[in-house]
């Protein structure tokens, strides 16, 4: 296993999750976009979860 996939791992360990798109998944969308998109649908998806609880 090499160093990034043990990092990922190792996070992922600790409870974090991990999105890792390669650039030709991203192709021309821009990364910064897409970053933001992730992290406001996730946190929607969180608020909704925790709501259900």
């Amino acid at each position: 296993m090499n160093l990034k996939d043990q990092t990922i791992q190792q996070l992922r360990d600790s409870g974090h999750v991990v999105i890792v798109w390669t650039p030709d998944e991203i192709g021309d969308a821009d990364g910064g976009v897409l970053e933001e998109v992730a992290i406001e649908r996730g946190n929607t998806y969180l608020e909704d979860y925790d709501e259900e609880e």
